[in-house]
């Protein structure tokens, strides 16, 4: 199990999530609106593996409970993945 406030921040340069940043961390009180706009304005830059909170959600939140992860886009950024 990862605990929360090892998980890096969701703003670039946040090294790990902090209650003194509401904005780079998802929070369990947090409505589902607040979780969708911290997750679409989540500092993830393409193609890095180290240092991208969204991989590291993914991969301590999201494939413990789900092991799959479908992404939705449209046809000129690519397709589904």
């Amino acid at each position: 199990m990862i605990f929360i406030d090892m998980m890096m921040g969701l703003i670039e340069g946040e090294e790990k999530m902090s209650k003194s940043n509401p904005a780079g961390a998802i929070f369990i009180e947090d409505s589902e609106q607040e979780i969708k706009s911290k997750v679409k304005s989540a500092f993830c830059p393409p193609g890095e593996v180290v240092k991208n909170p969204c991989l590291e959600y993914i991969k301590f939140i999201v494939f413990p409970s789900f092991q799959k992860l479908e992404i939705k886009r449209s046809v000129q950024n690519g397709g589904d993945k």
